[in-house]
């Protein structure tokens, strides 16, 4: 099952996808669990390897999850080994790093950890959008049997499952998107990244109104539900990779962008999706940008819960 996938590119579209999927997940800079440590330790001790990580391939770079036998938490997307083996859906191996040429100058390879051998497996979404991996290095050349491979990809597929457990947990219900508590914490993250990357984040805020005496009438909560959800899956089409939403209410949709060219890219259609999506609700779209003293993303919240007053 020795996976070449050379230097094949992923389209502009599906690497959007990929990454708005990986970014919908949450998992991104979270600690790990109990239960996706105990894959990754046993990949490690199936392997005969001294490290396996749990790798997310972000835009730039490659976060790892869970960890074993490794101090970083994260490397540069180009020089990953985890970028060239999400490109298959089978496991992709490299016996011995210095005898392969698409890996022997690589910084990983010359210096720490001086990756000798890699075997990785995809971490597949049920939509078949490749996250990351669950791999194992080695400082030695290795050679796997085919079992080996095997259960490396049921690990795999174990991990992946507990991941989407985390996101379950972590979306409402409803319509599929960050509970309140967890669009604070995600919210927060997202914001100082944008602030060090020194763009001025934008809140785009999506009230409904009328669902009170909408749920007070025969089938009216169906329809009210109905309306939520259709909105927020306008508001998810409208995400990109590194949006944040949430429902910041009960009624109320918060998209965080980065900064107010993502905001003229999906507005004008956004509005209109989602006064479509919500008949026979009332809509209201506000556009809030961080002011040079917001500090943190509740600041941002609380400067457009202003507006909305």
């Amino acid at each position: 099952m020795n996976a070449n996938p050379g230097s094949q590119a992923f389209s502009d579209l599906g690497e959007e996808r990929r990454l708005t999927e990986l970014h919908d997940h949450g998992v991104l800079d979270q600690p790990s669990n109990a239960q996706l440590d105990r894959i990754v330790s046993l990949a490690a001790e199936i392997l005969g390897t001294p490290i396996a990580l749990i790798s997310l391939v972000d835009r730039d770079r490659q976060w790892f999850l869970s960890r074993r036998g490794l101090e970083a938490q994260e490397t540069p997307r180009d020089i990953a080994f985890c970028d060239h083996a999400i490109r298959s859906d089978r496991v992709f191996v490299v016996a011995d790093a210095l005898n392969d040429s698409r890996f022997q100058g690589n910084p990983l390879v010359q210096g720490d950890p001086k990756i000798r051998f890699y075997a990785g497996a995809p971490l597949i979404t049920d939509s078949g959008q490749r996250l990351g991996t669950l791999c194992a290095i080695d400082r030695q050349p290795h050679l796997l049997t085919p079992y080996q491979e095997d259960l490396l990809a049921q690990l795999s597929a174990m991990a992946m499952h507990e991941i989407a457990n985390l996101r379950r947990s972590r979306l409402c219900g409803l319509t599929e998107v960050l509970t309140r508590v967890a669009l604070m914490e995600q919210g927060e993250q997202r914001f100082q990244q944008f602030r060090q990357e020194g763009r001025c984040p934008v809140l785009v805020t999506v009230v409904l109104t009328g669902l009170r005496p909408l749920n007070a009438q025969p089938a009216g909560v169906t329809t009210a539900d109905r309306c939520l959800q259709q909105v927020a899956a306008v508001c998810r089409a409208h995400q990109g990779a590194t949006g944040v939403l949430g429902r910041s209410g009960h009624g109320e949709f918060s998209l965080l962008w980065p900064d107010a060219t993502e905001v003229e890219q999906h507005l004008s259609a956004l509005k209109g999706a989602v006064e479509a999506a919500a008949q026979p609700l009332r809509t209201r779209v506000v556009i809030t940008s961080a002011q040079p003293e917001s500090s943190s993303f509740d600041s941002l919240l609380q400067q457009a819960a202003g507006t909305l007053s």
